[in-house]
């Protein structure tokens, strides 16, 4: 059996959940350096992925960890 799944299912919008996990965060009243902190991420990774640069995040094995 050949299923497909449409094309909207599968897009991911890495600026819009960086969005939604900013706007989370900030409702939060987390500084991202705390949650960098406590989560052990470098918080230029926490920014990147807030602002949905993915590419700028190490290799697959770190990205897995986050």
């Amino acid at each position: 059996m050949n299923t497909t799944i449409p094309t909207e299912a599968n897009e991911f919008d890495a600026k819009e959940l960086g969005a939604m996990l900013s706007e989370i965060r900030q409702n939060l009243g987390y500084e991202i350096e705390k949650v960098a902190k406590d989560l052990r991420i470098r918080s230029t990774y926490l920014e990147a992925i807030e602002s949905g640069r993915l590419t700028e995040l190490p290799g697959n094995t770190y990205v897995t960890g986050f």
